[in-house]
């Protein structure tokens, strides 16, 4: 019987391989004069393909604005955002994160911006002690 593990195991490796050269581009145009961002936010990207929490929620100051849906409004906590996760971080806004160009503000921090369900999201990230972090994702009428 032929064995599919390793078949799986390449398939796995290319498709991420992959998923990370097309990302390249993104990483790398967030911003040219912060190369401490752009490493950043390639590990942050990656974090969230993987959908892994701990190397998501680093840095991050809690209770966290999160406006994704009128449901949730707030990440309470560490626990909250591990124990819910798929709550805060839907397929929309994993996928406005993969194709993500983020934009720096005058003010050092940077802003991820995209369209859905007829609203403006906006994610934001902030320079503190030290670290690149999530701020926010806020929501807005256009």
């Amino acid at each position: 019987m032929k064995s599919y593990g390793n078949t799986l195991t390449k398939l796995v490796c290319t498709f991420m391989s992959a998923a990370l050269l097309l990302l390249a581009p993104t990483v790398f145009g967030a911003d040219k004069d912060d190369p401490a961002f752009a490493k950043w936010w390639q590990k942050f990207q990656l974090a969230v393909m993987r959908r892994d929490v701990r190397g998501i929620d680093k840095g991050v100051e809690f209770p966290l604005d999160w406006q994704v849906s009128p449901e949730v409004r707030a990440v309470r906590s560490e626990s909250d955002f591990a124990a819910n996760f798929q709550l805060f971080f839907t397929p929309d806004v994993i996928k406005n994160i993969a194709a993500a160009k983020p934009e720096k503000l005058p003010n050092g921090n940077y802003v991820v911006t995209w369209k859905g369900n007829g609203k403006d999201y906006v994610l934001n990230f902030r320079f503190y002690n030290g670290v690149y972090a999530m701020d926010s994702l806020m929501e807005a009428r256009p």
